[in-house]
């Protein structure tokens, strides 16, 4: 089988939009004006896998719309007025759905042990978080939001991800082993779960967002919404095997939930496809 190559394989006027370049693409961060880097991470129980996937959080979902923070407030919501977040990614998309095939260098784990997540956090005025969610991540609260953000930078300063180009190696007893309490599942100890998928499992891509800042709304509801592409969801999966692997970012279309009246109207077809088929025979 052809390897595949060592860079990002994007649609072509997506490839400014989601490389970053020069040395700035030489290790993970997080700067004020892109939010942290977008982290892929996979594990089990004898080792892990990082990559810094070569795009920020605010690539996706572009800059904080709120303009100012003061002490524990933010403007324009010093009381409990909801503040809103960007949740849709503005970059080019493919004819098929496809935004990025990313090669996963490096990556040679196999098995239905070995989970695999994505993140990326921006503090820079208020916290904001893009995460995988294997279907049971329901929602999140602002001050979950904010630990999740501490964890991803305690996670890159562990040496996580810690290039581009090649995924980072751990094994179950290094800091920054992916499995481990300060990751994982649960992006370290956030008190929500729900960001681990197993290989071959499409996830939902979920933007969460403080809703307030101020200390008395930390336990109150987060925002939390898909990340949307051209009006559909996006989703990533895990593709291929072994040094094959490749990380699949698109949008796809989700499927519509038949109505009632039109599951009687199929029902009522079938029976009256019967009908005629018994009459034939009958003849």
């Amino acid at each position: 089988m052809m390897k595949l190559s060592m860079k990002k394989t994007l649609v072509a006027a997506a490839i400014a939009a989601m490389a970053v370049s020069g040395a700035a693409n030489a290790a993970s961060g997080t700067t004020a004006s892109t939010g942290s880097s977008l982290i892929f991470s996979a594990g089990d129980a004898n080792g892990s896998y990082s990559l810094d996937l070569g795009s920020f959080l605010n690539t996706f979902i572009g800059a904080d719309t709120v303009s100012s923070v003061t002490g524990s407030n933010s403007t324009p919501n010093s009381t409990n007025t909801l503040m809103a977040s960007g949740t849709a990614y503005s970059g080019a998309v493919a004819a098929n759905g496809t935004i990025a095939d990313i090669a996963l260098t490096g990556f040679n784990m196999s098995g239905a042990g070995v989970q695999w997540n994505m993140a990326a956090g921006d503090g820079t005025l208020r916290k904001r978080l893009l995460v995988s969610d294997n279907g049971s991540l329901t929602g999140m609260i602002n001050s979950q939001v904010s630990s999740a953000n501490t964890s991803v930078g305690t996670y890159l300063g562990f040496g996580a991800a810690a290039s581009t180009a090649t995924g980072t190696l751990a094994t179950s007893t290094d800091a920054w082993y992916a499995a481990s309490t300060s990751w994982g599942d649960t992006l370290g100890p956030t008190g929500f779960a729900g960001t681990a998928n197993t290989l071959g499992n499409a996830s939902s891509l979920m933007v969460a967002w403080q809703q307030s800042i101020t200390s008395g709304n930390a336990a109150r509801a987060a925002g939390f919404a898909n990340l949307t592409a051209n009006g559909q969801n996006v989703t990533a999966q895990v593709m291929g095997t072994g040094a094959n692997s490749y990380l699949h970012i698109a949008a796809v279309q989700v499927a519509a939930v038949p109505e009632a009246d039109t599951y009687a109207m199929f029902l009522a077809g079938l029976g009256l496809m019967g009908f005629i088929a018994r009459r034939r025979m009958q003849a």
